[in-house]
């Protein structure tokens, strides 16, 4: 791949991340944030390995099998992360005091 098209691809892939980030700080756009992000992640991996990755392809194929094997542990939260604790540990609203006008 000529360098004058990975350097495109790469302008390419940062005016959609910024999009991205436009599209993300609304919830009515987030949906299309989210696939900004997504075709821009896309088109800057596929310029990379198709343009400056050209003599390390084993390293790279080696680091996307270490990479894709990772499986989640049994009982791992979405986050990864168990110090935010579960659902059943926070406070119910019926629980905490209310206050109530006249």
């Amino acid at each position: 791949m000529p360098n004058g098209l990975v350097t495109a691809s790469y302008i390419g892939a940062t005016v959609l991340f910024i999009l991205a980030l436009g599209g993300l700080s609304h919830q009515e756009t987030a949906r299309r944030g989210n696939l900004y992000g997504m075709l821009g992640m896309g088109i800057a991996l596929v310029a990379t390995i198709l343009g400056v990755v050209t003599d390390n392809y084993d390293i790279l194929i080696g680091a996307l099998l270490v990479g894709g094997t990772r499986r989640p542990r049994a009982g791992a939260t979405s986050t990864g992360c168990s110090a935010w604790g579960s659902r059943s540990s926070r406070r119910s609203s019926a629980s905490s005091p209310t206050t109530t006008a006249f």
